[in-house]
């Protein structure tokens, strides 16, 4: 992921906790992650490649949450 979507998805990430709109940064990261997915299969990734940048993107979100 570029620098550009990290900073992208903890700025959303900030207001949602700030709000505490936890079901806003579920559903937001659960898009995050399909739109990563479809974009793999568009490139024909492995399954193990898909499975890898879907759960980077959970654990950025959960590091983002509680730190």
């Amino acid at each position: 992921m570029t620098t550009l979507a990290i900073a992208t998805i903890a700025w959303v990430i900030g207001l949602t906790t700030a709000k505490n709109a936890l079901m806003t940064m579920i559903l937001i990261t659960a898009t995050i992650i399909f739109l990563r997915i479809a974009s793999n299969f568009f490139s024909k990734k492995s399954s193990y490649a898909m499975g890898t940048e879907a759960s980077f993107v959970v654990a950025m979100v959960m590091v983002m949450i509680f730190i």
